[in-house]
């Protein structure tokens, strides 16, 4: 027993096939349940029951156009990505689709009996779609044409005929891969790709609004709430795009059509049974990267998933998009007679039943009431009661004009006036239309007009009338209305109907050509970032001295040295000496050098100690000088400074110096003299020298024959060397103490060492002054 809406009938075991016309079903929604009940003959006992879930898209007659042009992303992309980049990979995805079978627009085209090819750049191809682009204009990653890239590039190199179809698709990859936030400005990048077409000859434009990208599996480990900013963004931009296409729709006087998908995407994620689906939210390729590839495991079933991978749908959710397209774009025929549902006076005509251009069928019409049935009836209208043949048509239907071509050969009937002159097929040139464009020939000003033109009331096509004669045809000129006799470009548009940069000032009177998007300009089309009132080499823009005087040299933000003050001390850099150190002496730190001398030498053989302040105004770094010792980079500080022992007199100069800045101090220090002392002989004895010996040694004994010397001479010989030895040896002593100071002191600068030397020297000049004690120490070093 088949139940349908609860009328049954009476079956015999086995199977049975029925058919039921989906329009006599159809009210307007898309899903649809069929119940089947199986019950016993006498309809007592209930056996079994089945349901099955499907669709129904309304039927529409296709528009008639010659061409599909679609510029988008990877959601149109018919292989250029594939062609120029060998992405994505091949399989597993459909012959460079991002997709498991053909795209939504291939799915269109085929509707209208239209073929579609990708292409880009200056090459053919009505599929512009480049995967990864976004709605902006240049390239995105620098190589994918973004659409309005797309869109220049095609209308650069073809002009689009007043018969071809515009699709416009784009924006996910800005809100998904980029993160944009500020709908409104993808809805103004599509806004101007839609201006551009209609400059380039579009009439006929569709645009799809954004679906629920927060519902793709890329976007599943998002947080609720984010989810939900995003799908409050889309329904934004939707709405915003809706708005913005009705404004262009009036404002361009052409045909604009909003496809509502995120609305179907939203009927077939809530009602995925319906439409086969068994996953809605996770991707059939299980893939870690931006896309699937053929290691990936793919499930089997992946015709009953929506989504392929974690951003593109399968070939399932393509074909579904595509029918909802070719619904939205046709126009409505319920019953799929021909005959739009508005004209249709008989809905609901049995297919494949032929029909009148009123929708009924010809078999049960007899318009004419002659008893021939329209569908054969070769003569429409006879006069009621009149005699006709078998083929409806009476005697005075054989010539029913008069005009000498009888009924069977005459396509112009009723011709009139009698008598006027007709061609072969019994047609006057009111009643033909030669170049077939809607104008009969008697009132076509422009024969032979081009197949597919639509043409004025004087039969004339836009590529035959150049209205504002400026040499260039209509179809060609973007600029109407051009003054005479003023020179224009291949569009037909003079310098004054321009403005290649969109600043608002024509390009006859803008000096400053290629000023940047949505600048602010003046009256000659200059933004800030192209005038440089004060000649000095930096933008208005970044300039923040005005007025730079013209023999000065201005830094990256415009300043000269008399404009800026660089150490803020407020003097100008141009007089300042000391540009960059804040200071109040010409533009220079002032600087001070203080000597506090705590202790004066008292012996030939003492130090001098002396404390030493440096300062500098604004704690600035300064190089000193220190006894002749040069050090950078110093600041401020207070030290104690000893000087070693000089012979006489010694100036201590201490100078600080910070470019044309110094402070200098000096002191003048005086040592004593020092003493002579004179010992006994006897008074010194060499520890390597037994009692014995010494005895010997004050005795006044000649071991050479030229050795003659007194008593005293011995005496003062041994006095000085002894004094020279001692000298000597506190000298070494002294020096590797203060070896580490400011400024080491030469061996020679001690007087008493010098003195030693010199008696030393005198010694070995004459050696018989020698005494003998001493004569094997001096002649061991080297004369």
């Amino acid at each position: 027993m088949f139940s349908d809406n609860g009328t049954g009938f009476p079956t015999e075991n086995g199977s049975i096939s029925f058919s039921k016309a989906a329009f006599e079903i159809w009210n307007g929604s898309y899903e649809y349940t069929l119940n089947v009940s199986l019950w016993s003959q006498n309809h007592t006992q209930f056996l079994d029951s089945d349901e099955v879930k499907f669709i129904i898209f309304q039927t529409v007659i296709a528009p008639t156009h010659s061409d599909l042009l679609v510029f988008g992303d990877s959601l149109s992309d018919m292989g250029n990505s594939k062609a120029t980049y060998g992405t994505p990979e091949s399989p597993p995805y459909y012959n460079g689709r991002f997709s498991t079978g053909q795209m939504w627009n291939e799915h269109v085209a085929l509707g209208m009996g239209l073929s579609i090819s990708p292409g880009s750049g200056s090459n053919p191809g009505s599929n512009r779609a480049f995967g990864g682009a976004e709605a902006g204009d240049g390239s995105n990653f620098f190589v994918i044409p973004n659409l309005g890239k797309q869109v220049e590039d095609y209308t650069n190199n073809y002009w689009i005929g007043p018969n071809e179809k515009v699709a416009v698709w784009g924006g996910g990859n800005n809100f998904l891969n980029s993160g944009e936030t500020d709908t409104q400005k993808v809805v103004n990048y599509l806004v101007d790709h839609v201006n551009v077409l209609a400059s380039n000859g579009a009439s006929d434009v569709i645009v799809l609004n954004m679906p629920p990208l927060e519902k793709t599996p890329t976007y599943s480990g998002e947080t609720n709430s984010d989810k939900q900013a995003l799908h409050n963004r889309m329904i934004d931009f939707n709405a915003k795009l809706d708005t913005a296409m009705v404004a262009r729709e009036n404002a361009l006087n052409i045909s604009i059509q909003l496809i509502d998908i995120f609305q179907m995407f939203e009927t077939i994620y809530w009602n995925s049974s319906f439409y086969g689906f068994s996953n809605v939210t996770h991707a059939a390729c299980h893939h870690d990267g931006f896309t699937c590839d053929s290691n990936d495991y793919i499930e089997p079933t992946v015709d009953e998933f929506i989504f392929f991978d974690k951003i593109h749908p399968t070939g399932t959710t393509h074909l579904l998009l595509g029918l909802y397209v070719n619904e939205q774009i046709g126009t409505p025929d319920t019953d799929g007679d021909g005959i739009e549902d508005s004209l249709d006076n008989c809905a609901l005509t049995p297919i494949g039943d032929a029909v009148n251009h009123f929708g009924c069928r010809l078999v049960d019409l007899d318009s004419d009431d002659d008893g021939v049935n329209d569908l054969i009836d070769q003569c429409p209208g006879t006069t009621l009661n009149a005699t006709v043949d078998e083929n409806g048509c009476s005697d005075y239907q054989k010539d029913s004009d008069g005009d000498g071509v009888n009924d069977a050969e005459d396509i112009c009937a009723n011709t009139s006036p009698i008598g006027i002159a007709v061609d072969d097929y019994g047609c006057a040139d009111y009643q033909k239309d030669t170049d077939d464009d809607g104008v009969t020939d008697d009132g076509d000003s422009c024969p032979n007009t081009d197949d597919n033109w639509s043409v004025n009331t004087v039969g004339c096509a836009e590529n035959q009338i150049d209205s504002d004669w400026d040499g260039v045809m209509n179809h060609l000129d973007t600029c109407p209305n051009t003054e005479s006799g003023v020179e224009v470009n291949q569009t037909g548009c003079s310098l004054s109907q321009i403005d290649s940069d969109n600043d608002g000032v024509s390009d006859l009177i803008d000096q400053c050509p290629n000023t940047p998007i949505e600048t602010t300009v003046d009256g000659v089309g200059c933004a800030l970032s192209q005038l440089d009132s004060d000649n000095d080499g930096v933008n208005d823009l970044i300039d923040i001295c005005d007025l730079t005087p013209s023999d000065e040299i201005a830094d990256l933000e415009g300043c000269s040295p008399s404009q800026r003050d660089s150490d803020n001390d407020g003097r100008n850099d141009a007089l300042d000496e000391c540009p960059f150190s804040f200071g109040s002496i010409r533009g220079c730190p002032t600087m001070s050098v203080e000597i506090d001398v705590t202790h004066w030498p008292n012996s030939y053989d003492d130090s001098a100690i002396m404390r030493v302040n440096f300062s500098c105004e604004s704690n600035c770094l300064f190089t000193t000088i220190i006894l002749s010792e040069k050090l950078e980079n110093q600041s401020s500080r207070e030290f104690d400074l000893t000087i070693e022992p000089h012979e006489g007199e010694f100036d201590a100069v201490i100078r600080i110096e910070h470019l044309s800045s110094w402070a200098e101090k000096q002191v003048t220090f005086h040592w004593p003299e020092p003493p002579i002392q004179v010992e006994e002989p006897g008074d010194t004895i060499d520890d390597n020298t037994s009692s014995d010996s010494l005895d010997d040694g004050n005795e006044n004994t000649i071991e050479t024959e030229s050795w003659q010397s007194s008593t005293t001479v011995d005496y003062l010989l041994s006095i000085l060397i002894i004094i020279g030895i001692t000298l000597t040896i506190g000298s070494i002593l002294r020096n590797s103490r203060t070896g580490s100071g400011l400024s080491q002191k030469l061996m020679w600068q001690d007087p008493t060492t010098i003195s030693t030397r010199e008696v030393e020297r005198e010694l070995r000049k004459n050696p018989n002054l020698i005494p003998n004690d001493i004569d094997s120490e001096l002649t061991d070093e080297p004369k």
